[in-house]
């Protein structure tokens, strides 16, 4: 059966659970696993609840009397990566890495997928269409592969005409343009080369946008009518 250890401790000063682990220095001083399914959104296999706190720290993380010089005071992973998608080193450096994803048909992005790269990579190009607008959404589409046959496109759920911002080309050709108010952003097959770039932020209303091109013809935009 499993084991539950329950500890109140009353008393204003002093420690509810002490753990010390001098000669430690491999493996690890406080192991908390489950292969059980947390169903609550608001529980954990780890709680700090802390309703009086007024000063002091939540968690605090000592690490005064080492020297970090390779590891992290944080380290975080998904699943079953090697590697962390969001950490805390030395001085307090926070890394972490943007969720990305290699496209190669269409795709419906959820809002759970904010702030995923999207790599469109295919022979046959198709189209990426945004969730519904939600404050704080944002995405990037990254060509690795060149539209060769159709277009590929970055489309809103609803034929809305609701992405603005602004096209910048290298080749100053046409000057930059301007998205205004249209509902589709086009990599133009024949035109559109490997990074060329579009990011798009929302505000719960609009989807604000920034397209980076070789060519000024590389990026368009449609509106729905």
């Amino acid at each position: 059966m499993p084991y539950q250890v329950h500890r109140t401790h009353n008393s204003t000063a002093g420690y509810a659970v002490s753990i010390t682990a001098n000669s430690l220095t491999t493996g690890t001083g406080l192991l908390v696993t489950s292969s059980g399914t947390i169903t609550s959104a608001g529980e954990g296999l780890v709680n700090i609840v802390g309703s009086g706190i007024t000063t002091g720290d939540a968690l605090k993380i000592d690490l005064t009397e080492a020297t970090l010089n390779g590891g992290h005071y944080i380290n975080c992973y998904d699943d079953t990566g090697t590697s962390s998608v969001f950490s805390v080193g030395e001085n307090g450096v926070v890394l972490y890495s943007d969720f990305t994803e290699v496209v190669t048909e269409a795709n419906v992005i959820t809002a759970t997928e904010s702030g995923s790269v999207f790599f469109l990579n295919s022979a046959t190009e198709f189209a990426s269409t945004l969730p519904a607008p939600v404050a704080g959404l944002h995405f990037t589409f990254i060509v690795t592969a060149a539209p060769s046959g159709a277009n590929y496109t970055v489309t809103t759920n609803a034929s809305a005409n609701i992405i603005l911002g602004t096209v910048h080309s290298s080749d100053g050709v046409d000057g930059d343009s301007e998205l205004t108010g249209c509902d589709t952003v086009n990599f133009v097959d024949g035109a559109a080369v490997v990074g060329d770039r579009l990011e798009v932020w929302c505000d719960g209303t609009n989807w604000f946008g920034i397209a980076h091109c070789n060519v000024s013809t590389g990026i368009t935009y449609t509106t729905a009518s």
